[in-house]
């Protein structure tokens, strides 16, 4: 209602930005295919790393290396739960705001991202946009893009934390949503002597409550760095660009960097402003990138949304149009009357359409003998899918499905007759909620022995710490036998 009160707003353009778990993206290295071929291979790829059915979204597929290239394919796969992009619809008509377009924020920060370090062609780099509930991490090689994923941390993690009890001596203090918001944005992540201008309070007395976060936060983006390093075409991290609601918070690009071994810096192109807003361009990078780049990013509108546009414009271009087509139609039927007889003698014409039609039926045999091709090579792909895991959509399960307190230290892949294990060696860390270590074992096991990737799961080692050991109640090790067969000879 507000929106719609605001008469200079009416037919405006809006971009509606979507993410968490009701939109996906994924950059894909694909085989030298190209046409239908390419479609349906990343299709297949893409319905085995979305946690909703393709059959209920809307999809996009751009190739972003040259289609005559010979090396493999690096292709964007965007897709969208198809009731999200129709609620964007109902919203713009209620509004009366003019909908230029619906797409994923992971593929907008990655396009201004790719805009910003034309110059730097070297190297592995990475932009991570912090935001209140989820943080996107898009991390760039040589050929731009090849990994993008949202993180389940954001500057709220924080606030929840500065909201526990804070104990200074024999005091304790509590503070309001409001209180705990003011701090987290003026103080960040504070040095361990730093005054904190409230109830004598000093960095030593709130770290306490904000590393669990900050360990959080480190071992989502450990993950996600390692996976980098060892994926074809990446390599290892040398920065991270920070920017979003997060980036203005004193102290964390340092506590991540110096957690990380990496250096972590806000990049000079977002202390740029948005124009006559005066809004600092990192924390609103996405948007930003929407604005500018929507034409070259994927409109996840759906099918029908489209059909209805291009039915409004052919009949405005009919009404506009409608008395210059008829007297043009006229004028034609008056033509072809004059010329009538004279067609009626061309028998030569007659057997020019004979051979043109002849042409079309030949041409039609040669489009079907290309599609049982083409099926032949899908029923290759659907094979050969099947019996390779699926690493990036395993990552994404553990890094959901495991409780808070495993701290992953290593894990290790058996492939034998019996199919394909994974072995998971893990510290695990004392529970904040009160926990056993037994709870905290059996939540784990019962996590995975729910995932749909796991077909086995066996506790290979499991014991207590009897000493105190940091924050940490002892160690276990997980063997999984994961949901696929053993890839045969010819799939290898």
């Amino acid at each position: 209602e507000e929106i719609r009160k605001r008469s200079d707003w009416r037919n405006a353009e809006l971009i509606v930005l979507v993410g968490g778990a009701e939109v996906a993206c994924h950059f894909l290295a694909m085989p030298a295919l190209s046409g239908k071929e390419l479609t349906e291979a990343v299709r297949l790829k893409l319905s085995q790393q979305m946690h909703f059915p393709l059959s209920e979204a809307v999809v996009d597929i751009h190739r972003m290396t040259p289609p005559d290239s010979r090396d493999q394919a690096i292709v964007r796969a965007s897709a969208i739960r198809k009731n999200v992009s129709m609620a964007a619809v109902a919203f713009a008509q209620q509004t009366r705001l003019w909908l230029a377009g619906v797409t994923s924020s992971v593929v907008a920060l990655s396009r201004l991202a790719t805009a910003e370090r034309a110059d730097d062609s070297e190297g592995v780099s990475a932009v991570l946009q912090i935001d209140h509930v989820f943080s996107t991490l898009v991390i760039l090689g040589p050929a731009g893009p090849f990994l993008a994923t949202e993180l389940p941390v954001g500057i709220d993690d924080f606030t929840k934390a500065l909201m526990r009890p804070i104990i200074a001596g024999d005091d304790v203090y509590q503070l309001e949503e409001s209180q705990a918001i003011e701090l987290r944005d003026r103080v960040g992540v504070p040095a361990h002597d730093a005054d904190l201008g409230i109830h004598n309070l000093r960095g030593k007395n709130l770290l306490p409550l904000l590393e669990p976060a900050l360990q959080r936060f480190a071992q989502q983006l450990t993950q996600w760095l390692t996976f980098a390093a060892t994926t074809e075409g990446g390599g290892k991290v040398s920065t991270i660009h920070v920017v979003g609601a997060g980036a203005k918070l004193p102290g964390l690009s340092n506590s991540l960097g110096s957690r990380l071994k990496i250096d972590v810096e806000s990049p000079a192109w977002a202390s740029q402003s948005s124009g006559a807003s005066g809004v600092d361009v990192d924390s609103i990078a996405a948007a930003c990138a929407a604005a500018k780049f929507m034409p070259e990013l994927p409109n996840l509108l759906p099918e029908e949304e489209f059909k209805r546009r291009r039915v409004a414009r052919f009949r405005s271009s009919t009404t506009k149009a409608g008395p210059i087509v008829a007297a043009a139609t006229l004028g034609i039927a008056f033509l072809f009357n004059q010329i009538g007889g004279r067609l009626s003698q061309a028998v030569g014409q007659v057997e020019s359409e004979m051979i043109r039609v002849q042409s079309m039926v030949d041409e039609n045999t040669q489009l079907q003998q290309q599609r049982s091709a083409i099926n032949a090579i899908k029923a290759r792909f659907d094979t050969f899918s099947g019996q390779t895991p699926n690493w990036l959509g395993l990552f994404k399960e553990l890094s959901y499905i495991l409780p808070k307190e495993i701290r992953v230290t290593r894990m290790t892949t058996r492939n034998d007759d019996n199919g394909i294990r994974i072995v998971i060696d893990a510290d695990v860390a004392r529970s904040g909620a009160g926990q056993s270590y037994d709870e905290i074992v059996e939540r784990t096991l019962t996590a995975l022995e729910r995932s749909p990737f796991a077909a086995a799961v066996h506790l290979l080692n499991s014991s207590r710490s009897d000493e105190e050991r940091g924050n940490y109640d002892g160690m276990l090790s997980v063997e999984v036998s994961l949901a696929y067969v053993t890839p045969s000879a010819e799939a290898k």
